[in-house]
């Protein structure tokens, strides 16, 4: 009886060291804040799927003019800015751009999550919408024109690979399915 409080002293020690060594092998990413700026829409002239990095004023200046519609051949005046490239602060940020090609139902893309770990995580999905088709009155159906959805995200600048996951689940209330589009 005398040793009862040793051995016990002796087995609650053991019991949390053996917690101590028994954890996660690797510690789960941490979650951001969504973007700090979003640019989302429906209609881009970029008709491609595509998924870019810029990481400074030309290359974003260039990515912009082809979005719109109004390519830059040459060094970008940021001075009179004749294309309304929104300024953006490189040297703490960076964009990542999704450009999801003509498709359907679309109105742009829009950020769900940010993970941060040994690599940057973003996970996006459609920000879709459901359309009807209405039958002309002489049997004639109206042609519904494809959008080419994008989002451009600003993002504090990382040297981190960058993975994209996309949500590829499209049933109402269903938790979503994440598949991996691309790493920049």
């Amino acid at each position: 009886m005398k040793n009862l409080p040793r051995v016990l002293w002796v087995a609650l020690l053991s019991l949390s060291t053996a917690a101590a060594v028994v954890q996660d092998p690797k510690p789960q990413p941490k979650q951001l804040a969504k973007p700090a700026v979003t640019f989302r829409g429906e209609h881009s002239a970029i008709a491609k799927k595509r998924y870019v990095k810029i990481t400074d004023d030309q290359a974003w200046a260039k990515l912009w003019g082809e979005h719109i519609g109004k390519p830059v051949r040459r060094e970008y005046g940021y001075f009179y800015n004749p294309l309304n490239v929104p300024v953006i602060d490189f040297k703490n940020n960076m964009v990542v751009a999704i450009f999801q090609g003509a498709t359907w139902n679309t109105a742009g893309v829009t950020v769900k999550q940010l993970l941060d770990g040994d690599e940057l995580t973003l996970r996006f999905d459609d920000h879709g919408y459901q359309t009807t088709v209405i039958e002309m009155g002489d049997g004639d159906t109206p042609k519904q024109e494809k959008s080419k959805p994008f989002g451009m995200f600003v993002l504090p600048k990382t040297d981190k690979a960058i993975v994209l996951e996309e949500n590829v689940q499209s049933r109402i209330g269903k938790p979503p399915k994440w598949q991996a589009r691309g790493k920049l």
